[in-house]
């Protein structure tokens, strides 16, 4: 939710209740001021003054949504006489993420005035959220919050899963690589579990296309797998490669098919190509193609 630019305090602490209540209690408000200047200059409200304006928006949705949370008004904005109902289902109110990029003055504004950090999967690594959280953890003590306990999330991971590298690597060049304008290649199964490595408790996807499905295949693939095996196939890709070795039994077909992947490929130089090529004429060769990494569709 970007803020104060796009939506007052008061419209968006109206806002956040319902959701709270319908979700059953599992709303997280994430916040931030937006770097957009034309945003702002749209509702009138100077850039400059962007960081000022956040601080005291913070303030005045604690003093709305939480309960015991001290009233506030400022120089911008004040807080309504009346009490908002519904009020939030979460007995403690809805807790407020702020996003910060890993600057000093924004993870002292998170230690200070926030419940959680998100961080930017696009301006930072697993190297430097790392440092950035024994920076947090400072901030925090100095404030006498406990550190140990802090939730943070990284936000956004562009995603795409797939069982077939032909249809990664199309993502990747075509889709991923523009938006990200680097090599997106490097180690992308291996990133989360980095992150995790690195104090990281979430990650938020953002799949790059056919959300739905998208959706699906994290939950079913995705949840639950062990951080520290990216590389394990899941059900899905389990039962893949399970009917790739029945038809190697239909050795002409599987040569055929073998033949268009490694077409495909771009991971693999030309020489192993034509050697994998020669030898798939041989019956069992189609098997040890796909046991080793191969796919046939």
């Amino acid at each position: 939710m970007g803020t104060p630019a796009g939506r007052a305090a008061a419209s968006a602490a109206k806002a956040l209740c319902p959701l709270d209540i319908l979700s059953d209690g599992r709303v997280i408000a994430g916040l931030g001021p937006g770097s957009s200047r034309a945003d702002y200059e749209a509702v009138g409200v100077p850039f400059e003054e962007r960081w000022q304006r956040f601080d005291e928006t913070i303030r005045l949705l604690k003093a709305l949504l939480q309960p015991g949370a001290p009233s506030a008004s400022g120089t911008y904005y004040s807080a309504p006489a009346a009490r908002l109902s519904p009020s939030p289902r979460q007995s403690r109110g809805i807790p407020l993420w702020i996003g910060s990029w890993g600057s000093q003055a924004g993870l002292r504004r998170v230690a200070c005035l926030g419940d959680g950090w998100l961080a930017s999967a696009y301006n930072t690594t697993p190297e430097a959220f790392a440092v950035n959280m024994k920076l947090l953890g400072g901030e925090l003590e100095r404030r006498n919050r406990p550190a140990g306990d802090f939730p943070n999330a990284l936000v956004t991971m562009w995603a795409w899963i797939t069982d077939k590298r032909s249809d990664g690597e199309r993502v990747l060049s075509e889709i991923v690589g523009p938006l990200v304008k680097r090599d997106p290649a490097e180690q992308c199964a291996e990133l989360p579990s980095r992150y995790a490595r690195g104090g990281c408790q979430r990650v938020h996807f953002w799949p790059v296309g056919d959300e739905r499905r998208q959706v699906e295949l994290i939950a079913g693939e995705a949840e639950g797998d062990d951080c520290a095996a990216p590389h394990s196939p899941g059900r899905f890709g389990t039962m893949k490669k399970l009917l790739e070795l029945l038809v190697c039994f239909i050795h002409p077909l599987a040569v055929v098919l073998m033949w268009i992947d490694l077409a495909s490929r771009r991971d693999m130089a030309s020489g192993p190509k034509l050697a994998w090529a020669i030898l798939g004429l041989i019956p069992l060769v189609p098997f040890l193609y796909v046991l080793t990494g191969g796919d046939l569709w």
